[in-house]
């Protein structure tokens, strides 16, 4: 049931193929067995992703345990003889054994197993006082069990590595998981089942009254056929939010991976303006993709029902016109509608840059002139959206109720006077208007979305980006001890705009290094080259003598720590404990805890730390506790060390702290950096 220390890499393989997360079959070193246990998940890390899975390391809480495995599978266990393949936990976990087959034993067993190396110390002390306390005998064991657990909260007992494919390479696959035309084929069929059952129930009703027949047997009828639709649409509705939820939470996945893949130099470029617009209209993709793809599709069969209805004739032939001109109108309003999300997103970007980046311009000003562009900007802004706003009610509410009176006065001139035949084709004018109207919703819904997506699309696209793996044969001990090795290192921009040009640097560790440059001299691209958040143009660039795409882009952040200028870092709505620990496993350890709380002393953020009433618990950032700028930068100081790097870069961090807090912070960063390169104007 114990896979050996040396079996790892067969372990992972067979795991995700037992698992089908992935089908590939990659030749994998085992493991050095010398390998410390932040060496060891990053092992697990990287040659996961040889698979093209992920593996995220979960820190297991004594308290918390059972829980933790229920949710936990697929998932490589780490336990004291070597590892566990947990495959799923369904009351029972199976457990995938070396000999290829699965076994199932109880949560508890699993967790008993686990557990075991931090309870047996305490077993005895509890023992014993469990007879001091002169606890029955019948119920030591289950006193023994919660004690155990209470004495082992918040306490590290081991690591599991949960498996699971990458939210940015997957779309497609699981996109077939949610059986999307199963789905809507039966979504399309309880709606068409609708229908039918309230046409029918109508025509029972029309068909007696214009026969002056109209009986209870007819009239019960009638009723049990509209109590036979609540069923369909319910099922309907459910199905509807089934399809919104699946879609929906696919598309944030696949968003949220494609901002994490974004490059820097384009987020850059963008501006937060763009940036926040972009945001924006991602959530107007959900909403209307969904809600106006699943109106269209139901307006077909609400359109071949009153085709039908209608029949071939002249009635039939003017149906399909109006049809026709009813997309010409969507088109119209696709293009009224473009024009007003250009002006909208151009406004919007405009005013977050002045709120951001321009407020000395406008204090330069003379007030009066402060909002004379703006007063412009919404003159036209209002005019196309009045353009737009003709285009909806032509679009939405002229065209399908127009087509009351005109198929009306269809049916009167061609049309028998029959009262049946005339029934029938009132019936398919009304049917027809019910279509239409669902039509021109869906459509609005769709060219709208269809205009969001445009702005959406790059952050869509960037989650396939596929970064550096790496190869597996560079845990297996480092040809140098360097710790950075830059040689002819250059860097230009898509325009030809060289930014670095042929640097060479060498950095031995235990170095402490001052880089000082001009502003716009290229310091902070040539430290994102460093980092690994850039892909250099020419040269080489080697980190224990390993390049970037043989130790992988996963190890080389993790072995170098960066703190981005100011600008460009940031604060969540968080924790501060959390803001401070982002770069290491959550939840913390008490060690981490304690460790963050020491170098945020020696930064001089002790005292304030102290007036926060939660402490490293208190929620900062837009909604919580606001940090003034030296506050903030020194937390990104931190943020930096707590990642344990072999090389922290600080990018411009201590430029906005006065003289004495530079001098502490500086200080800091020396004792706890094991290398230090620090990154200052002249």
């Amino acid at each position: 049931m114990i896979w050996p220390a040396e079996e790892l890499n067969r372990l992972l393989v067979d795991l995700c193929h037992a698992a089908k997360l992935s089908a590939l079959v990659p030749k994998l070193a085992a493991p050095p067995s010398t390998l410390s246990q932040a060496q060891l998940s990053e092992w697990i890390m990287t040659s996961a992703r040889f698979l093209s899975v992920d593996a995220e390391p979960i820190r297991l809480d004594g308290s918390l345990l059972a829980d933790q495995l229920r949710n936990a599978g697929p998932a490589i266990i780490q336990v004291a003889d070597g590892f566990l393949g947990l495959l799923s936990c369904n009351g029972k976990v199976t457990l995938l054994v070396p000999s290829g087959d699965t076994v199932k034993i109880p949560l508890e067993e699993l967790r008993d197993i686990i557990a075991a190396p931090a309870e047996h110390p305490l077993r005895q002390e509890i023992s014993q006082l469990l007879e001091r306390c002169k606890v029955a005998p019948g119920r030591q064991q289950q006193a023994q069990k919660e004690l155990l657990r209470r004495r082992l909260t918040n306490k590290n007992i081991g690591y599991l590595w949960q498996l699971q494919t990458p939210s940015g390479s997957n779309f497609n696959s699981q996109l077939s998981e949610v059986a999307l035309p199963f789905t809507l084929a039966t979504f399309l069929a309880a709606h068409a089942t609708e229908y039918s059952l309230w046409i029918t129930c109508w025509y029972l009703i029309g068909r007696s009254a214009l026969a002056g027949q109209v009986d209870i047997n007819t009239l019960t009828l009638s009723g049990l056929l509209l109590l036979t639709t609540v069923p369909f649409r319910m099922g309907k509705v459910w199905i509807r939010g089934q399809i919104a939820l699946s879609l929906g939470g696919l598309l944030k996945q696949r968003l949220l991976a494609g901002v994490l893949n974004l490059d820097p130099g384009d987020m850059r470029k963008q501006g937060a303006g763009q940036l926040l617009g972009q945001t924006i209209e991602s959530d107007r993709v959900e909403a209307l993709a969904l809600n106006g793809g699943l109106n269209a599709l139901l307006s077909l069969v609400d359109l071949c029902i009153a085709l039908w209805i209608l029949g071939s004739g002249a009635s039939g032939l003017f149906f399909l016109l109006w049809i026709g001109g009813t997309c010409l109108l969507a088109i119209q309003y696709k293009n009224a509608r473009s024009s007003w999300t250009d002006a909208r997103l151009r406004m919007t970007h405009e005013l977050v840059e002045k709120m951001t980046g321009h407020r000395t311009r406008l204090a330069q000003q003379p007030p009066q002139n402060w909002h004379t562009t703006e007063d412009q900007q919404l003159e036209s802004y209002l005019s196309i959206s009045a353009r737009l706003d003709r285009r909806k009610l032509w679009l939405t509410v002229i065209a399908p109720r127009t087509w009351l009176f005109a198929g009306l006065a269809a049916a009167l001139y061609t049309t028998d006077r029959a009262p049946t035949a005339l029934a029938i084709t009132l019936a398919g004018v009304l049917a027809g208007h019910q279509a239409l109207r669902r039509l021109a919703q869906g459509l609005a819904q769709l060219m709208s979305a269809n205009i969001s997506w445009q702005q959406v699309k790059p952050i869509f696209n960037a989650a396939a980006n596929i970064e550096p793996n790496g190869t597996s044969d560079g845990f297996h001990g480092h040809p140098s001890t360097t710790i950075m090795d830059a040689n002819d290192l250059s860097f230009s921009h898509a325009n030809g705009q060289t930014v670095v040009n042929k640097i060479n640097l060498r950095i031995e560790e235990g170095d402490s290094i001052l880089l000082e440059g001009e502003s716009g001299s290229g310091k902070s691209t040539f430290v994102s080259l460093l980092c690994g958040l850039r892909e250099r143009s020419s040269g080489q660039l080697k980190s224990l003598g390993l390049d970037q795409s043989e130790l992988g882009i996963l190890r080389w952040r993790k072995h170098i720590a960066c703190a981005p200028q100011y600008h460009e870092n940031h604060m969540l709505s968080a924790p501060l404990l959390f803001n401070l620990l982002m770069g290491r496993t959550w939840p913390p350890t008490g060690e981490d805890t304690a460790e963050a709380q020491a170098i945020c002393d020696e930064l001089g953020l002790g005292p304030l730390i102290a007036g926060m009433p939660g402490g490293l618990s208190q929620m900062v950032g837009e909604t919580g506790w606001q940090l003034s700028q030296g506050e903030r930068s020194r937390v990104f100081l931190a943020r930096a060390l707590l990642q344990g790097g072999d090389l922290v870069v600080l990018d411009e961090s201590l430029a906005a702290l006065d003289p004495e807090t530079m001098q502490m912070a500086l200080a800091c960063a020396l004792r706890r950096a094991k290398t230090l390169l620090v990154v200052a104007h002249p």
